[in-house]
């Protein structure tokens, strides 16, 4: 049996304090790996603040990228109706059953717990680890005092760390965004970044936004952060790297607003190869010269992230993930007109990438041929080679 820690919190937005937490439990009981779990709609918090669910599992997912043993699951998220822990911990104990479970929470809940929905279920599936809150705020005496009292009348196995929680707080993150002060010394940098980028919390938009909405329109700009934003769940969903998608998502149209010249100029000058089809056809351009000027004036130098957006439109044989990420959100973010085969699409992307891709190279090649377009001989490849998948 693996010892998985559990995270939950509305992470509101995560910040260093949520991560250091996490550490500090996996060091008191040898924890295997911290899941991270985004709330839904919890039941004992306002949603006055609360950003979307998409928005905060996406900042999730940026924190925990690369950090030994952290990951991340939007099981709460995608969950309609209120959010209830043992809910939560009655699935996890179906889909998880080599796992021993240790919830972790701050010191404030354990005073709370004994008030949530079916608290002795609870205490049956999970042992609890209590990060105490900054000594010159903790009354120790007490807490050991109240985890007395919920092993005795509730059941429970409790582990109070040795070390405290930083004093940092989501509200006071949210305050300083809105007040425009930097917060990399709060939050992961790419959280940081992600929040500027799509204006959360009344933050100032990151200049990538600022210089997109200069040549895109208000409804293109907000399809591309819509993309980024689908980007970045698909890539956690899948195992992919959530920066690589979110940069590739903001970028994917960057050349959508410029004229035929402009676009040629820019393939040419960016030594981007270009076929015939794509040449006589300029609605595909805007693909190979969003991968250059990418490179050139938002100084993108990550090959992966460059390709995904050089094939985002037609999709070709053999694509990687990262591409197949940026080529599926762009055609299921939220914000797409409604077309035949869309929610199909959709709730393929929740359960098997390969299949939803393969699903919207042929619709995408439907779509076309009914208008009697002409249809580029890499997306009837793309549809063609992955017919087999759906």
């Amino acid at each position: 049996m693996i010892k998985l820690g559990l995270m939950g919190g509305t992470f509101n937005p995560i910040h260093n304090g949520h991560l250091m937490c996490a550490r500090i439990a996996a060091e008191t009981v040898k924890l295997d790996e911290v899941l991270f779990l985004p709330d839904g709609e919890p039941p004992h918090k306002s949603n006055s603040t609360l950003e979307s669910g998409v928005s905060r599992f996406n900042m999730t997912a940026l924190a925990v990228w690369g950090q030994p043993g952290f990951t991340c699951s939007d099981l709460e998220i995608r969950r309609s109706g209120t959010t209830y822990t043992v809910d939560t911990l009655t699935e996890l104990k179906r889909t998880r059953p080599d796992a021993t479970l240790y919830y972790i929470i701050g010191s404030d809940t354990l005073y709370q717990i004994g008030k949530w929905r079916q608290p002795q279920s609870i205490a049956q599936l999970c042992a609890l680890i209590v990060i105490p809150r900054p000594a010159s705020e903790e009354n120790a005496a007490e807490l050991a005092r109240q985890a007395a009292r919920l092993r005795e009348e509730l059941g429970f196995e409790i582990h109070i760390a040795s070390e405290s929680g930083p004093a940092i707080s989501s509200t006071a993150v949210r305050t300083m965004a809105a007040e425009g002060k930097p917060l990399s010394d709060v939050v992961p940098q790419p959280v940081a970044d992600y929040i500027a980028q799509h204006g959360l919390y009344g933050a100032p938009l990151h200049q990538m936004t600022c210089q997109l909405s200069q040549t895109l329109s208000p409804h293109r700009l907000s399809h591309t952060l819509s993309v980024a934003e689908t980007a970045v769940s698909l890539a956690a969903r899948f195992g992919e790297n959530p920066c690589q998608a979110h940069l590739a998502g903001m970028l994917h149209d960057c050349a959508k607003g410029l004229d035929a010249p402009t676009l040629l100029q820019l393939i040419r000058s960016g030594g981007i190869s270009a076929d015939e089809v794509e040449l006589s056809m300029p609605a595909l351009l805007h693909a190979p010269a969003g991968a250059a000027l990418a490179r050139e004036q938002y100084h993108v130098t990550d090959a992966a992230v460059l390709s995904a957006i050089r094939w985002h439109t037609t999709g070709r044989r053999n694509m990687t993930r990262l591409e197949k990420i940026i080529y599926l959100a762009d055609m299921i973010e939220p914000e797409r007109a409604d077309f035949p085969g869309l929610d199909e699409i959709r709730a393929q992307s929740l359960v098997d990438l390969d299949k939803a891709v393969a699903l919207a190279a042929a619709r995408s090649a439907e779509y076309v041929l009914e208008r009697g377009k002409k249809l580029h001989p890499r997306t009837m490849e793309l549809a063609r080679d992955n017919s087999t998948r759906v």
